[in-house]
């Protein structure tokens, strides 16, 4: 017979040894949903615990999830035999909750659609912006030359971007430029869909072009340009928006009827010509001295040339002042030796 101390010890052994075991507790959900593929005991069951295996015992894999949206039921019994087999000491751990649980397969969540592509998205806003050109073209005027740049709702892209809807406009208000919003109305198999589309509406600035053919060395009158809307500009350089800015002055090249004026088509008018026996004026300090010389430039007004003496043919430059007139101005003795020159030619 053992002796009591020796007892006692063996009952206190015991004792600690059940409560460090019997630290869990496992309440039994009435439903769940598995995030996995595989059901483990923390998604049937809270466990509760004070020592670290709780998450360990969380984790025990019970059995194959349902199929998505699938149902079935676990009673609590079925529960523990399952532990059982994966050597879990039923003993060691107290069970409470519901008597059994519905576990329900996880149904995926629907995927955000992806951005439409920027081809998709171009196609969508380009037949946007037709339909939208269409409408004020018939309902406010069909001369003008209107830019619109419409901006469809990525959500709407499909619908709008797809050639074999047919599209129709209305909305809008005067001035009709500016910021405007627009309904579409998309024809499709399910019948008629509004959208709505905001829109960025434009008339082009008009530019000076030629209501008839001009040629080489025109001077430019009133009655050879006008100004138009023009939606798209090819040529290349700078334009004109004022017909005075173009009036009087000289084509360089033959200009076609209806071509876009630029300024490389157009030059101040030549005053001078290579060639031409010029008037030249010498000012200096209050005399004024008139002599002729041949030019051996082209100029304008404002443009220096170059013209040589009719009698030695020494070459001096000068501003061209007016038709076939140019002059000097004698600020060096260099000049002023010129002018002497000048005064004896004359």
């Amino acid at each position: 017979m053992q002796s009591l101390p020796r007892l006692i010890v063996a009952l206190v052994l015991i004792g600690w040894t059940v409560a460090s075991t019997a630290a869990a507790e496992i309440r039994i959900r009435p439903q769940c949903t598995p995030a996995g593929a595989i059901v483990t005991l923390g998604d049937v069951a809270a466990v509760d615990a004070a020592t670290a295996d709780a998450e360990q015992l969380a984790a025990t894999q019970l059995m194959p999830a349902p199929a998505p949206g699938q149902k079935r039921f676990m009673r609590a019994r079925e529960l523990q035999d399952l532990l059982l087999l994966k050597g879990v000491n039923l003993a060691a751990h107290q069970f409470s909750g519901s008597s059994q649980v519905k576990i329900i397969g996880d149904v995926p969540r629907e995927q955000p659609s992806a951005a439409p592509s920027f081809t998709r998205q171009r196609r969508a806003n380009r037949r946007a912006a037709d339909a939208i050109t269409t409408l004020l073209r018939e309902y406010v005027s069909p001369d003008t030359p209107w830019r619109v740049e419409a901006t469809v709702d990525s959500a709407e892209v499909d619908v709008v971007a797809d050639p074999t809807y047919q599209l129709r406009a209305r909305g809008g208000k005067e001035p009709w430029i500016g910021p405007q919003e627009f309904l579409l109305s998309v024809q499709t198999p399910q019948g008629v869909q509004q959208i709505n589309v905001p829109a960025q509406v434009s008339i082009p600035d008009a530019i000076v072009v030629a209501r008839h053919g001009l040629t080489r060395g025109t001077l430019v009158r009133p009655s050879d340009v006008e100004l138009r809307h023009v939606s798209t500009v090819t040529e290349r350089g700078a334009v004109f928006h004022d017909i005075e800015a173009v009036v009087g002055m000289e084509t360089r090249q033959s200009v076609p009827e209806g071509r876009i004026l630029i300024a490389d088509d157009l030059q101040s008018p030549l005053w001078v010509r290579r060639g031409e026996v010029v008037t030249v004026y010498a000012r200096a300090a209050g005399i004024r001295v008139r002599t002729q010389a041949r030019s051996r430039d082209d100029g304008a007004r404002g443009e220096l040339v170059a013209v040589e003496t009719l009698t030695d043919r020494k070459t001096f430059f000068a501003r061209v002042c007016g038709i076939r007139e140019v002059e000097v101005f004698a600020r060096s003795r260099k000049t002023e030796a010129s002018e002497d020159t000048l005064a004896g030619g004359y």
